[in-house]
């Protein structure tokens, strides 16, 4: 794409869309949060997120949230 991959970076702007509101960034940010990947693994922060996300009406972000359900 033009490049390099830099997963700190990526989470960093994931936060800044997700502070303004951008469901989408929220649940890709609460991804990060769940696999630790730019950011230090939380599982309670990527839940905070998915349910942002989720109340915005993000399906994926729906799903996720109910997998921290089910997972605990």
């Amino acid at each position: 794409t033009g490049v390099d991959q830099n997963h700190v970076d990526a989470a960093r702007l994931f936060r800044r869309a997700a502070d303004q509101g951008d469901a989408l960034a929220q649940g890709s940010l609460g991804l990060c949060y769940t696999t630790g990947t730019g950011v230090d693994a939380d599982p309670v922060e990527a839940a905070r997120l998915f349910r942002l996300a989720a109340d915005h009406g993000d399906a994926q972000a729906q799903f996720s949230l109910g997998r921290c359900y089910e997972n605990g």
